[in-house]
C-alpha cells in the first residue's frame, strides 16, 4: 500500500466533461461522466492511505463557496499517460443561484491538484428550486387507504407516481419532473405505442392517459437478462422455472405473465386507474411483427435499456420490424475529443451494464438497425428522488438513484 505523498510533478491532470445539465435542483444529487488523464510522470495511488480521488468545488462570483465536494474513488491506480471515464457523484448546494462547478483531483490528506498548479475543469450551473413534477390523472375510484394497500404489494418502486388528487408513491426516479424533455406528442389519441422494457411502467401509464393504445413489454425475470462479468457471465438463458415455478398472473386468454423486479408496479397502476394497457413478456431480441398480430406501432419507446444489452444493434433491428414511424430511446453516452469516430466503452457498472457509446456510435446504432432519420443531439435528465443506498456497492455514500443525463435518440423510418 502506498503511504507516501506524491511529488509535486505528479499533480498534473487533464480533466474534461461535456453533456452536462445547465440546471440542478437545490440539494440534488447527480452523476456526471468525467474524463481524466494522468499527464504526470507518476502513477496516482488508490487505497486507504492518501489515495487520489476525483472531487469538485462549488464557486459563486469567482470565490470558492464549498471547497470539499463528494469523493469519487478511482477504480485502479492510473498510470502516466492513461485515461479513464468516471461517473462523478455531485451534490448541488442547498441555496439557489448561479454557480460554477469546478472538477478537481485530490490526494487525500496531502493536496488538491489545483493547489499544485494542475488545470481544473469548470462549468456554469444554475441551482434552482426545480420544476414541478407532472401529475398523472387518478382515474380510479379507490380511497387513499386502498391506494396505499395496493402499492404495498410492490416492495421496490423504480418509478415514482404522483397524481392530481394528491395520491402518490415515491420510487427511485421521478420521471414526471422532466417528461417535457422526451419529445412525446402532447396528443396521442389513437396512436399505437409500444413501451419496450417498461420496468416501473410510468411511461406506459403516461402514454395511455394521453390517448394512446399502449402495449408494454418486459422480461419475465433475471433469467431473461443479458448478464456480463466474472462468474455471473453466462452463454445461456436459464428457464423461467428455475426462478419462478409458477406464473405471477394468467391472462384471460391463458397467457402466463411473470413480473420482473419492478414490473408489478405497472399492473398495480393499470388496475387502480382502470387503464386498458396490454402487457406481454418478451426479450427485446424476440420482438417481431407476428408477436403483435402483424400490426406495427406509430411510436416505440426504449428507456435506458440499450446500455444493458449485449447486442444493442440487434435489439434495435428487432424493434425496427414493428415500427411504423418513430422510435424514441435514451442512453448514457461517453465523450471523446472530436466525436466524429464512432466507438463505445464497456462500462463495469454492477453486473448488468455493458455499453456506453459516444454520440457518433449512438447514432450509428440506429442507422445500422435500419432507421433513416436519426437525431441524437438532445439530452434528458433522469431525476433521482431522495438518495437511497446502493443495492450492489457497499461503500459508504454509494447510492443507487443519482440523477443522470441521458442522450435522447429520435429515430424515424
Amino acid at each position: 500500500m502506498i503511504t507516501t505523498h506524491l511529488p509535486d510533478n505528479a499533480f498534473k491532470a487533464h480533466i474534461e466533461t461535456t453533456n452536462y445539465p445547465l440546471t440542478l435542483g437545490a440539494g440534488q444529487t447527480i452523476y456526471q461522466m468525467v474524463k481524466l488523464r494522468n499527464v504526470s510522470p507518476h502513477a496516482w495511488p488508490v487505497g486507504n492511505v492518501h489515495p487520489v480521488n476525483l472531487s469538485y468545488h462549488w464557486l459563486k462570483n469567482g470565490r470558492v463557496l464549498i471547497r470539499d465536494g463528494a469523493r469519487t474513488a478511482l477504480p485502479y491506480s492510473l498510470q502516466p499517460g492513461e485515461e479513464l471515464f468516471l461517473d462523478c457523484m455531485i451534490q448541488a448546494p442547498d441555496t439557489v443561484g448561479a454557480y460554477e462547478l469546478e472538477f478537481d483531483l485530490v490526494q487525500e490528506g496531502v493536496n488538491w491538484f489545483t493547489e499544485k498548479g494542475s488545470a481544473s475543469c469548470r462549468i456554469p450551473l444554475e441551482v434552482s428550486q426545480g420544476s414541478p413534477t407532472y401529475k398523472l390523472k387518478f382515474t380510479g375510484n379507490g380511497t387513499e387507504a386502498e391506494f396505499a394497500a395496493a402499492c404495498a404489494q410492490q416492495g421496490w418502486w423504480y418509478h415514482s407516481y404522483y397524481f392530481d388528487n394528491g395520491f402518490g408513491i415515491t420510487g427511485d426516479y421521478d420521471i414526471g419532473r422532466n417528461i417535457h424533455e422526451y419529445g412525446f406528442p402532447d396528443d396521442m389519441e389513437g396512436m399505437r405505442v409500444l413501451d419496450i422494457g417498461t420496468g416501473g411502467g410510468w411511461f406506459a401509464v403516461y402514454c395511455a392517459q394521453k390517448g394512446a393504445q399502449v402495449t408494454a413489454v418486459d422480461v419475465r425475470g433475471t433469467c431473461d437478462y443479458d448478464v456480463r462479468g466474472g462468474r455471473q457471465g453466462r452463454y445461456l438463458y436459464p428457464p423461467i422455472e428455475s426462478e419462478k415455478p409458477v406464473p405471477d398472473h394468467i391472462e384471460a386468454d391463458g397467457r402466463p405473465i411473470y413480473f420482473s423486479r419492478v414490473s408489478r408496479s405497472l399492473w398495480i397502476m393499470k388496475d387502480l386507474l382502470k387503464l386498458p394497457i396490454n402487457y406481454l413478456n418478451s426479450r427485446i431480441y424476440d420482438i417481431r411483427p407476428e408477436t403483435f398480430g402483424g400490426q406495427p406501432f406509430d411510436l416505440i419507446f426504449i428507456g435506458a435499456l440499450l446500455l444493458h444489452l449485449r447486442d444493442p444493434i440487434g435489439a434495435l433491428m428487432a424493434a425496427r420490424t414493428v415500427c411504423r414511424n418513430r422510435l424514441i430511446a435514451t442512453s448514457p453516452i461517453v465523450q471523446d475529443g472530436n466525436g466524429r469516430e464512432p466507438w463505445m466503452k464497456m462500462v463495469p457498472v454492477n453486473a448488468g451494464a455493458w455499453w456506453f457509446p459516444n454520440k457518433a456510435c449512438y447514432q450509428r446504432w440506429f442507422l445500422d438497425a435500419g432507421f433513416r432519420d436519426v437525431n441524437v443531439d438532445e439530452a434528458v435528465t433522469l431525476t433521482g428522488e431522495t438518495p437511497l443506498p446502493s443495492f450492489d456497492n457497499p461503500q459508504p455514500g454509494a447510492i443507487r438513484n443519482g440523477s443522470q443525463r441521458l442522450q435522447r435518440a429520435d429515430a424515424r423510418i
